[in-house]
C-alpha cells in the first residue's frame, strides 16, 4: 500500500465513531488483491535488520521489539530462526492476515533450502559484540 494513501486513510478514519472498522475498509479499498506476494522481500528486509543490529549485540539470545508488525509476522520467524530467545512484536491496529501467515508458511516450506542460505549467510559464526 502506498504509505501517503496509508497516512491520509489513518488520518480521515481516526476521528470516525468506529475509526479501525473504517481503516480496514480503506485498506481493503486501496491494497492489492489477488494472492499475496511471497515473503522473500520482507525476509531480505529482516535479515538486513539482523545485520544492523549485530554489531551491538548477537541475535542469538536476544529479546527483539518490533514496532509495526502488519499482516505478516516475517520479522519475528526470521529472529526466532537466528536464535533469538524471544521477540515482542506489536502494533497499533492488530492486523495479521490468517491468509497471509498461511501463504508464507507454504513459501517456507517451498524455499527451505534458499532460506537456509540466506540464515547461514546471516547468522555467521554469532561473531557480534555484546554490550552490556
Amino acid at each position: 500500500m502506498n504509505y501517503n494513501i496509508k497516512f491520509w486513510l489513518l488520518k480521515a478514519t481516526d476521528r470516525a465513531p468506529m475509526p479501525y472498522a473504517g481503516y480496514r475498509y480503506g485498506r481493503r479499498l486501496f491494497s492489492r488483491f489477488g494472492n499475496p506476494p511471497e515473503p522473500s522481500g520482507k525476509i531480505r528486509h529482516a535479515l538486513a535488520i539482523a545485520d544492523a543490529i549485530r554489531p551491538w549485540r548477537d541475535i542469538a539470545g536476544a529479546s527483539i521489539l518490533e514496532i509495526g508488525t502488519g499482516k505478516r509476522p516475517n520479522l519475528p520467524i526470521i529472529m526466532w530462526l537466528l536464535g533469538a530467545k524471544r521477540t515482542v512484536s506489536v502494533d497499533a491496529f492488530p492486523d495479521l492476515s490468517p491468509r497471509h501467515i498461511a501463504s508464507d508458511i507454504k513459501w517456507y516450506r517451498s524455499a527451505r533450502r534458499q532460506l537456509a542460505a540466506g540464515l547461514l549467510k546471516a547468522g555467521g559464526g554469532g561473531g557480534g559484540k555484546k554490550r552490556v
